[in-house]
């Protein structure tokens, strides 16, 4: 069987939208809900290969919304550089695992363990003084022990922090590592 490859690009405005869908599907013998977003510019429908599957992908050409995007060390990309939501590059380092980021400004190192833990599978546990801020007590499953006072201490750029992660801003090329040791 011959290898078929289509490329259609349309303008997804009013009724273009409708005449991409029925590409789709004549293309594909069959209906593909494509993914539709209000504010797009431009919608790509890609079919044909050996083993004749056909797809649909949306090509987003509005503005970020202002969040932080990550990637785990080793996937950065020009797409990811294209896709940044924030004009600041950090790095995430927790027991040795990286995970690159970039960020609105006046990101809190806490607000990137957030989102982290929502996004990646990242977990920690903590308390919030009064005061002091956010500290953090436990990192996949890996909790401070007190009595062997060892604890979840935190790193910017090699040097120990001087405030809560909750109070720390992220500034750009940051690097952010969490390591487990005693305490002096």
């Amino acid at each position: 069987m011959k290898t078929r490859k289509f490329l259609i690009i349309l303008l997804a405005t009013g009724g273009s939208f409708g005449f991409a869908l029925g590409a789709a599907s004549f293309l594909s013998g069959n209906t593909i809900p494509p993914v539709v977003h209000e504010e797009s510019e431009t919608f790509r429908l890609v079919a044909g290969d050996d083993r004749e599957e056909k797809t649909a992908e949306f090509v987003d050409k509005t503005e970020a919304p202002e969040q932080a995007v990550f990637a785990e060390d080793g996937s950065r990309t020009e797409e990811l550089a294209q896709e940044k939501l924030g004009p600041v590059y950090t790095m995430l380092v927790v027991a040795g695992h990286e995970y690159e980021a970039w960020v609105s400004e006046g990101t809190t190192a806490l607000e990137l363990m957030k989102f982290l833990q929502d996004s990646r599978g990242f977990s920690f546990k903590g308390k919030q003084f009064p005061g002091l801020g956010f500290f953090v007590e436990e990192i996949n499953g890996l909790v401070q022990n007190p009595k062997e006072r060892t604890y979840w201490i935190y790193y910017i750029n090699g040097e120990t922090a001087s405030v809560g992660a909750s109070q720390y801003i992220v500034q750009p090329n940051d690097i952010i590592e969490w390591r487990y040791e005693k305490a002096n």
